[in-house]
């Protein structure tokens, strides 16, 4: 009975010092690791009421549900369950206009062709949906006084994140995905529903939307097959002053005069069509041979106005693509 009571107690001290080394021993590395990769959540869920991305330099995420749909760029996400919807503009395209208010002239302005079809389809896209936003932007973006300087769009900073942006009218400016992780706007533009459109400080790799767009047009889908969406040539630009339309040409000369880059598409600079590069955007064309233009034929997009003949101010590199 006492070497069975020895033995017993031996046993159990061998077992309980097993058990410590164990729950006191760290996790292999590839262990560790991979419960790090685990998503954030909050109270079982996904981050809905704050920043998914833990540092400036990271890129900040959010989820809520699309509630309704204002157009075919605009729609209306519930980040918490029972609070307000805010409105969250799709950064990265533009699609067909309805009828608005102009906030400068007050001016109603009526819709454009095919308007209610975009919204369509975005609804059919992404209502009901849990979508997660991408804000594609470095916390540095934003000039001191929160406005990019030359965009139609002012953008400011959200009080809840350095990352997240937001335009004049207070809407979220963000990539959406759905709970498949499809691109929204790569899915808008696939279909024929709007054209790439991007902001100065835009850091996203703006390729898989251009060649979504690209094919759509060669397709003639959705706006693509309505004549007032058409690619226009360089010389009927004064057509179109006020809109937002893909011009294409043969740029003449390249001249910088007083910090100011322009891209002239004819002899006379005061009446043909031109490409201007501001100032305050010129750092974002540093890499570009903009000489190289010259002679050769291109795609410029972006909203006409008219100085000194019709003219597009570009903000982005991504505004000139070089034709065949």
């Amino acid at each position: 009975m006492h070497l069975f009571s020895s033995h017993s107690r031996l046993w159990w001290r061998i077992c309980l010092t097993g058990l410590f080394l164990a729950l006191t021993t760290p996790l292999p590395t590839t262990a560790r690791d991979a419960q790090s990769r685990q998503p954030a959540t909050h109270g079982g869920a996904p981050c809905e009421q704050q920043s998914c991305a833990a540092g400036a330099n990271e890129q900040a995420t959010r989820q809520g549900r699309v509630v309704s749909i204002t157009d075919g760029d605009t729609l209306r996400v519930t980040f918490k369950e029972g609070a307000d919807s805010e409105p969250v503009r799709l950064l990265g395209i533009n699609t067909p206009e309805l009828a608005h208010e102009d906030d400068e002239t007050g001016y109603v302005r009526p819709a454009e062709p095919l308007a209610e079809e975009a919204k369509k389809a975005l609804e059919a896209i992404t209502y009901g949906h849990i979508i997660t936003l991408k804000y594609p932007y470095p916390s540095s973006s934003v000039t001191p006084d929160g406005v990019n300087r030359g965009s139609r769009t002012n953008i400011s900073r959200s009080d809840s994140s350095p990352n997240e942006k937001r335009d004049r009218h207070g809407r979220h400016l963000a990539m959406l995905y759905d709970e498949k992780g499809t691109w929204v706007q790569e899915a808008m533009l696939r279909q024929g529903w709007g054209v790439v459109y991007l902001f100065p400080d835009s850091t996203f790799d703006p390729a898989p939307l251009f060649k979504a767009e690209s094919e759509a047009r060669a397709a003639k889908r959705g706006l693509w097959a309505d004549s007032y969406y058409a690619v226009i040539d360089q010389k009927d630009a004064g057509d179109f002053i006020g809109r937002y339309k893909l011009v294409e040409g043969t740029p003449y000369q390249v001249v910088t005069v007083k910090g100011t880059t322009y891209v002239n598409f004819a002899e006379d600079w005061k009446t043909d069509f031109t490409l201007r590069i501001p100032p305050e955007h010129k750092n974002l064309f540093a890499k570009a041979d903009l000489k190289a233009l010259e002679g050769r034929k291109i795609r410029a997009r972006g909203w006409l106005r008219l100085k000194n003949g019709p003219m597009i101010d570009l903000t982005h590199p991504g505004q000139i693509e070089a034709l065949p």
